[in-house]
């Protein structure tokens, strides 16, 4: 949902509960949408911004010595095999 929208719904939810439903918990049945939302918009007039995620940086990037280890690399062609399998001897 695009941020116009939501900031309609949030008038929406205010109008109704002022002049409709009357309560929390009408509205958000009538509206479909979580009380949570309802109080929200009770709350401020503006939806809030989306959160990030605070992400933290791998330890083992694909820049690291390690990734190109020629150990990791046989692990890698090894289960390469597994992810395709062979048909048996004698299979087509």
């Amino acid at each position: 949902m695009d941020r116009r929208a939501k900031a309609e719904l949030f008038e929406q939810i205010r109008r109704e509960y002022a002049h409709g439903a009357g309560t929390i918990k009408g509205v958000a049945k009538k509206l479909r949408v979580h009380r949570r939302m309802v109080r929200q918009s009770l709350a401020s007039a503006i939806p809030p911004d989306r959160k990030t995620p605070e992400r933290r940086k791998p330890k083992l990037g694909a820049d690291s010595p390690l990734s190109r280890s020629p150990v990791l690399l046989s692990f890698r062609s090894l289960f390469s095999l597994f992810d395709h399998p062979r048909p048996y001897h004698g299979q087509k």
